[in-house]
């Protein structure tokens, strides 16, 4: 698995914008709504998912057995999923 490129701009395919696990585009969710995502899960096949510290817990319960690796602002380095403790 190839893992994306990250960096200080980095967008999620998508953001949780709601306690409910609403998801938009993390582009829409970002410039439309001013919703940035703080962590991002990454799924084995490639997908994204961000969310905002207070929907951390949301969107890693979506997929909790699926993600293979997260990482949070400054969006730096992919941490194995293993290496989760939880939201901060």
């Amino acid at each position: 698995m190839t893992l994306p490129l990250l960096g200080t701009r980095y967008i999620p395919a998508r953001t949780v914008i709601d306690d409910r696990g609403t998801g938009y585009s993390g582009r829409k969710a970002q410039w439309e709504l001013g919703i940035e995502a703080d962590v991002v899960f990454l799924r084995q096949d490639g997908w994204t998912l961000g969310a905002p510290k207070e929907l951390e817990l949301v969107a890693y319960e979506m997929w909790k057995d699926e993600w293979v690796y997260f990482t949070r602002k400054p969006f730096k380095r992919w941490i194995p999923i293993q290496k989760y403790g939880g939201a901060r």
